[in-house]
């Protein structure tokens, strides 16, 4: 009897037996739809072998068509052991469709190899720069390249002279952006020049479309992909170029399932398969950095602008102050305004008051499901939770004292809403426009806000974190970032890096296309290092300092960590079962364990969490240690345990 073992695209699974019926030719590599209790499931065959199994084996019901290259299930089955997880939750990351969307029409749409006519050309610097991206290639392509470009230097026209080389040459090509739907501008450059050459992939393709990406992917037609995070586990089979832009941007990490960072496995996938990485980005992580100075990458640098001086900033002291506008800074705006120019505003924090509370008992306001105050969004007229997202409609009665006087609410912590009140009262005549993940979700939405921007409809753009994804306004000349000290919140090992990332890409919105740019910092801590550096928009020397700080803690890139997180729905089984989880570890002087302590945000959705974390020698092999750990436990079916390698979020 023939027997394949096949890797079925299901969380927590890993491979599974199948009988091959006779009249099913089949080998290694092909895609299948297997039964899996009452459902049809896809799956990927991984050997066939004649034996006699010792109980009744369920049979392939199809083949798809479908064929990957054994280099893939290699990336696939590396993944899924780096990160601590199954088999079947990489597959399906890889097979992102079910078994009936699988079995659609294999035969391939028309697909053209036309492009466009240039529509732009390189500087003198730029032109270096990607002669001396194509040398290194030619040298060694299976070695990463770190670009690193200042704000507005053109990063973007880089890669798409060199994905243009790489269509030449009849291969594909995988541009990783941080969201789908703040790229538009990448969007409508690249489908002016690749035509239809060009595919999307994110969340909101669909099921079709997806099926038909997959044929041509799977085919080996040259084409290329514009895609978040999820696109990298797509089944190329001709990949000649991986490029990640705004490589630092945690948006590259996923938070649930299966726990990856996509800018690392895109390197993996390279070494794998023998394809070319570019990592971009005008503040590089530091860990991309230091893989340079460890001559693991290569480095090459874009010093200055595309036709545009950098921003210069001034740092404003509101240690002794309330936090807002200062009263200069709104004359500034002023007189920016009134030459025709565009002003940002930067405030990472979504809504119009973070928290909010009763003005007759003075209770805040929590979520009933979390452990976490509810925002309030004054535009919507509603308070709601960003874990759960939990909604109440105003007017509401006090979790506390039940009143419902809610003209008497008190908000605290001002949110951008709360800016764009008080900014339409300083500026009637100026259109002011929020910019936050509220408001930029849908890709439509986003490149009308966009267009509206550049064609001079708002005159004032206010933002959280999205306004730093690598936007070109022309007219932008002034950047004011409200508070910039809420990044540094939090005791993260990460905090001053992302602060600086942060700052950065924010005032680098400023003096595009010949305009002088100026950047207002606000900060009660303006003489600290950090600020300093920033000022001087000295990356170079911030990074080497944080190195040498992460090198005195022991921590990343100097150790590596992990972090397990159990939870349940009753809190003393977790408590208790985490107890008894962490007295389990075998004590290594390799491997430092910190807790269990209950998570910062102890309740998510009635689910109370606890977490550990680990903290080890670089070269010390972290995986199989949890391995090994988790089989040594016999953990409740009614606690969950999620394993975070590399984690960005330590709560």
């Amino acid at each position: 009897m023939k027997v394949a073992e096949i890797a079925v695209a299901r969380h927590n699974l890993e491979t599974l037996s199948y009988r091959v019926p006779e009249q099913l030719q089949i080998k290694s590599g092909d895609v299948v739809v297997v039964p899996l209790r009452n459902a049809q499931i896809p799956g990927i065959v991984l050997s066939i072998n004649n034996k006699t199994p010792k109980y009744k084996l369920k049979d392939i019901l199809h083949f798809t068509g479908h064929t990957v290259c054994n280099n893939y299930i290699n990336f696939l089955t590396k993944a899924a052991r780096y990160y601590c997880t199954s088999l079947g939750t990489a597959i399906k990351a890889a097979l992102p469709l079910c078994a009936k969307d699988m079995m659609g029409n294999n035969e391939l749409t028309s697909f053209s190899n036309e492009t466009a006519q240039e529509s732009f050309t390189l500087s003198h610097q730029q032109m270096q720069i990607l002669e001396n991206i194509l040398n290194k290639l030619d040298k060694d392509c299976a070695k990463p390249i770190l670009l690193h470009g200042v704000t507005g230097s053109g990063k973007t026209l880089i890669y798409v002279k060199l994905a243009q080389k790489i269509l030449q040459q009849g291969k594909q090509v995988l541009i990783l952006v941080p969201e789908i739907a703040l790229t538009t501008q990448m969007l409508t450059l690249c489908t002016s020049i690749f035509l239809n050459q060009l595919l999307t992939w994110h969340s909101n393709t669909s099921a079709k479309n997806k099926r038909n990406i997959l044929q041509k992917l799977i085919s080996g037609k040259a084409c290329i992909v514009i895609g978040a995070r999820s696109a990298l586990f797509l089944p190329y089979s001709n990949l000649g170029l991986i490029v990640v832009d705004e490589e630092h941007d945690q948006s590259y990490k996923q938070n649930n399932l299966f726990l990856y960072n996509a800018r690392d496995m895109a390197v993996l996938r390279g070494k794998i398969c023998n394809t070319s990485v570019i990592l971009g980005s005008a503040t590089p992580a530091l860990e991309t950095y230091f893989n340079c100075i460890q001559k693991k990458y290569h480095y090459v640098h874009i010093a200055s602008r595309f036709r545009a001086q950098l921003p210069k900033i001034t740092l404003i002291d509101t240690s002794m102050t309330k936090l807002g506008l200062c009263t200069h800074l709104i004359e500034i705006m002023r007189k920016e305004l009134n030459n025709n120019n565009q002003v940002m505003l930067f405030l990472n924090r979504r809504g119009y008051a973070s928290v909010v509370v009763c003005a007759q008992c003075r209770t805040e306001q929590e979520c009933k499901f979390c452990s976490n105050w509810l925002t309030w969004y004054k535009q919507t007229n509603q308070l709601k939770c960003k874990y759960c997202n939990y909604t109440i409609t105003l007017p509401i009665k006090c979790l506390s004292c039940n009143s419902t006087d809610n003209q008497a609410i008190i908000g605290y912590g001002q949110g951008v809403e709360k800016v764009k009140e008080t900014i339409d009262d300083l500026f009637p005549h100026n259109p002011s426009v929020i910019m936050s993940m509220d408001t930029m979700n849908n890709i439509e939405e986003t490149k009308t806000t966009l267009e509206k921007i550049q064609n001079g409809e708002y005159h004032i753009v206010i933002g959280t974190q999205v306004i730093s994804k690598g936007y070109n306004f022309p007219n932008l000349s002034m950047v004011v970032v409200i508070d910039a000290d809420l990044a540094m919140k939090g005791g993260d090992v990460r905090a001053l890096e992302r602060t600086f990332q942060m700052l950065h890409q924010v005032s680098g919105r400023a003096g595009r296309l010949q305009k002088q740019g100026q950047a207002y910092i606000q900060t009660r801590f303006p003489h600290s290092e950090v600020m300093q550096l920033i000022q001087k928009n000295d990356f170079k020397g911030f990074i080497n300092h944080e190195i040498q700080q992460r090198k005195m803690a022991g921590m990343p890139p100097f150790s590596r960590i992990a972090k397990i997180l159990l939870s349940a729905k009753n809190e003393n089984k977790v408590s208790q079962i985490s107890q008894r989880f962490a007295l389990l570890a075998h004590k290594m002087p390799q491997v430092k364990i910190l807790g269990p302590v209950e998570a910062e945000i102890t309740k998510i959705k009635n689910i109370f969490r606890q977490k550990i974390l680990l903290i080890a020698d670089k070269n010390f092999d972290l995986q199989q240690y949890i391995k090994s750990w988790l089989q040594n436990c016999n953990i409740p079916p009614s606690i969950k345990i999620k394993i975070d390698i590399d984690p960005y979020d330590f709560d």
